[in-house]
């Protein structure tokens, strides 16, 4: 209501291990079926179209509000995954939007960082500062479209690289 006073369901938790408090979240508790297990929400319209889905975490505004049959996501914010159906993302941010195997930090189409579970790959937009040593494990490229790279450490005790090659 206008006023501040609460006006929807309390908490519910349910024999199917489902946790979930806010307005329609979901939108019709009738829905949920022996299939769908072991969901938390906490927020207005979080999961709110959950039909079939497992082990999905939403927190905020319409976090993962169009999320029916989707399975092991975490959203984290308002508009979070809202206006996806998809698996095993990670959505931490606001009106950030994932597929499947999604890595999202941010806000909005340029998240801070992005990566995908599938490819083994993350992407930092913006500078990189480390204030202590990096290990890597294969091949490290020095430079943004360079072909140079350093080979990565040899021998006992991880001997730090020392050649560039080409």
């Amino acid at each position: 209501s206008e006023d501040g006073t609460i006006i929807d369901k309390p908490l519910g938790l349910d024999t199917y291990g489902n946790t979930f408090g806010g307005v329609r979240s979901p939108v019709s508790r009738a829905n949920i079926t022996s299939q769908t297990q072991r969901n938390t929400t906490i927020g207005y319209e979080g999961l709110s179209n959950l039909t079939l889905g497992t082990d999905n975490t939403a927190f905020g505004y319409q976090a993962g509000e169009a999320t029916s049959d989707g399975t092991n996501n975490v959203y984290i914010g308002s508009k979070a995954g809202g206006s996806i159906n998809g698996s095993y993302n990670i959505l931490i941010g606001t009106e950030l939007e994932g597929s499947d195997n999604q890595l999202q930090i941010g806000h909005g189409n340029s998240p801070l960082i992005e990566g995908d579970f599938d490819l083994n790959y993350v992407r930092i937009a913006g500078s990189l500062d480390v204030m202590s040593n990096i290990k890597t494990y294969g091949n490290t490229y020095v430079a943004y479209n360079s072909s140079l790279w350093l080979t990565p450490p040899l021998g006992a005790g991880g001997v730090p690289p020392t050649e560039l090659l080409r």
